[in-house]
């Protein structure tokens, strides 16, 4: 039997353009402090920007006899497919200038891999209305076959999401995915 794992990357991004306890996980020496993503250079030709992972909430949730881990970002969002492990993104508006071509890369600098991790899939999400309200529920869905992937997953470090206007300003809003998991 293959090891659960998630993999855990420091990336530097080059760029032209509940009732559970909480438990703070640590992957460098620093003390609990959120993500950051610090802008390092901002020409008219290049963007570049640095993303610290210091460390990562951990949160136990059990459904059924199978245990799962819910991780955590300061500055995450849910992406990817009902079902599938639920793995966090962090996202970044660009503004870029108009009419520019953009090219980007990554260099992880650091790596850590940590075993023993089941990632809580992507729960399914349901919309419920009480006393003139609506709330947003969530329901426990895995994803069989996603979970029997013996691959790294989502498989890349980052890729752009959208490209748009703000206020007549250009931007491109690339995702980077700072930990890997392989479920199986």
């Amino acid at each position: 039997m293959m090891k659960k794992y998630a993999s855990i990357l420091m990336m530097l991004i080059l760029s032209s353009f509940g009732a559970m306890p909480q438990d703070w996980v640590s992957i460098t020496s620093n003390p609990q402090m959120p993500t950051t993503i610090s802008t390092t250079r901002s020409t008219s030709s290049q963007v570049k920007f640095t993303v610290f992972l210091p460390g990562f909430v951990s949160k136990m949730k059990s459904e059924g006899t199978k245990l799962f881990q819910r991780v955590s970002l300061s500055e995450q969002m849910l992406t990817g497919e009902t079902g599938t492990p639920n793995i966090p993104t962090i996202f970044q508006l660009v503004a870029i200038p108009e009419y520019s071509q953009i090219t980007y890369s990554v260099q992880v600098l650091s790596s850590q891999m940590l075993t023993g991790y089941a990632l809580y899939p992507i729960p399914e999400r349901g919309e419920r209305h009480e006393d003139g309200l609506s709330y947003v529920e969530e329901a426990y869905a895995l994803n069989a076959a996603a979970y029997a992937q013996n691959t790294n997953l989502p498989g890349t470090y980052y890729q752009v999401m959208e490209t748009g206007y703000i206020r007549s300003q250009k931007f491109i809003r690339p995702e980077l995915y700072p930990m890997q998991c392989n479920p199986a």
